[in-house]
């Protein structure tokens, strides 16, 4: 039996799905089981591998994270969205939350953070990068 949570990355970079791959190995009870680097590539990724949790670049070559949360999740409502992004400005924050993304971070995270998140979202928490807390003064 696998006990392992299902992680798919949605990155357009290469290297990215790269480094947060060999990062994701790292933990045993978590198991990259697909990559996309384009939100069609992501859809049918999530239909073939029924991942947990979506770990889902902002901006890619065939949309942005609103239209990907809204796409996802009303594919697959079960499925955890977080995005994982260099965009920082408020308004891309609140309307990506609004399209159902269950965390927010900024790719300068670090590794421990980045797990814990996976795992905090996975167990039904909402989680927001410290820094945008903190610039966007929520507490």
């Amino acid at each position: 039996m696998n006990d392992k949570i299902k992680v798919l990355l949605v990155d357009d970079h290469s290297v990215v799905r790269d480094g947060l791959r060999l990062l994701l190995q790292l933990n045993d009870g978590l198991e990259v089981c697909g990559e996309a680097a384009t939100l069609k590539e992501a859809i049918m990724m999530a239909i073939n591998t029924n991942p947990d949790v979506i770990l889902l670049d902002f901006k890619l070559p065939d949309g942005d994270g609103v239209s990907g949360c809204i796409s996802i999740k009303n594919l697959f409502p079960n499925i955890k969205i977080i995005i994982l992004t260099a965009y920082a400005e408020e308004h891309i924050v609140m309307e990506t939350i609004r399209a159902g993304a269950d965390g927010y971070l900024l790719k300068n995270i670090e590794s421990e953070e980045l797990i814990k998140t996976i795992l905090s979202v996975y167990n039904g928490d909402s989680v927001l990068d410290l820094l945008l807390q903190r610039e966007f003064l929520i507490v």
